[in-house]
């Protein structure tokens, strides 16, 4: 669709407005960053892998959400029984944010796909996260539970793997 409005812009069947040019460049340079963050994610999970396969034990806290899953998948490809604990406010979960299915807010979604997931703390979650939890190997720990039960941490162990 973007090559085509851009070969009728050349031919002058469409009049090139400042505006249309600028949006036209502004989803060719959003195109090109989801192409480099694809190539990007691909290569830490085979960085990741090598380091799973020399016998490393990697443990990852923190840091931009859309790492999680190439992490995730390197160690589910060479590992049975892998889960992941997460503590955070949000759940993300959502399978797509602002068209894009490596953000912040649905790098857990991805991670289900791969294997089990337990959240813990969470005090956020759209309507969307709601609706599709019965569907995602997923266990939810809401804050608001955690602040009355001084044993919560003895059932989040059980529901690890």
């Amino acid at each position: 669709m973007l090559l085509m409005l851009l070969e009728l812009s050349a031919v002058g069947a469409l009049d090139p407005e400042p505006i249309a040019v600028l949006v036209l460049l502004l989803l060719l340079l959003l195109l090109l960053l989801l192409l480099l963050l694809a190539a990007e994610l691909e290569e830490r999970e085979v960085e990741l892998g090598a380091l799973l396969d020399a016998g490393k034990f990697l443990v990852t806290i923190g840091g931009e959400h859309s790492i999680t899953s190439p992490i995730v998948s390197a160690a589910a490809k060479r590992h049975k029984n892998v889960s992941v604990l997460q503590i955070d406010a949000h759940a993300d979960l959502r399978d797509s944010f602002e068209g894009c299915k490596h953000s912040h807010a649905s790098a857990l979604r991805r991670v289900v796909e791969m294997c089990p997931v337990v959240h813990v703390g969470i005090r956020n979650i759209s309507y969307e996260e709601v609706q599709a939890l019965p569907t995602l190997r997923s266990k939810i720990f809401y804050m608001k539970d955690i602040e009355k039960d001084p044993k919560w941490y003895e059932k989040v162990v059980d529901e690890l793997p």
